[in-house]
């Protein structure tokens, strides 16, 4: 029977696979930011989970379904673990986005026109709501506030975009 826990075990790590190659992504795109002390705790939680995955290449899988979900567990677990040592940098990198779309929005406002500049300095004002509560010290105990603040600035971002592309007028 153990030949039923082959796919779900194959899946496990390959899930476990992808959520820490995209730590490992995160890790090197805040490395300077976050600084050589949090680089390298980071990256020994990366090499720490990934022993877990020994054992586990498509040979030898069909015996090790709990040793599996336990990779699996650990790599969430990392994951976690590096989107906090990351996230002030993201805010910051959050902080930056507004500001760089509100200069857009200013240095455009005539062109763009009045409802535009209303509308776009509104997206503004809706993205530095989801800030409120997410000072320096208040990060760790508010991740998903803080992803959510992140998200909402690099949707922001791409609106003002395009609200202020320049537009080609057919005639």
């Amino acid at each position: 029977m153990p030949h039923l826990h082959v796919p779900h075990t194959m899946e496990r790590v390959k899930e476990a696979d992808t959520i820490l190659e995209n730590a490992k992504l995160r890790v090197e795109k805040y490395g300077n930011a976050i600084g050589p002390d949090n680089y390298h705790m980071a990256r020994g939680l990366l090499t720490f989970t990934g022993d877990f995955r020994i054992g586990l290449d498509d040979n030898s899988m069909f015996g090790h379904p709990h040793k599996a979900q336990v990779y699996l567990d650990k790599a969430r677990e990392t994951e976690k673990n590096i989107k906090i040592i990351t996230m002030r940098e993201q805010v910051k990198e959050a902080d930056t986005i507004l500001e760089n779309a509100r200069l857009l929005v200013e240095e455009r406002r005539n062109v763009i026109g009045l409802d535009d500049y209303n509308i776009a300095m509104g997206w503004l004002a809706l993205a530095r709501y989801f800030r409120t509560g997410l000072d320096d010290d208040n990060i760790f105990g508010h991740l998903d506030k803080a992803q959510v603040y992140v998200d909402k600035a690099w949707e922001t971002e791409k609106n003002i975009k395009l609200l202020t592309r320049p537009r080609v007028l057919l005639f």
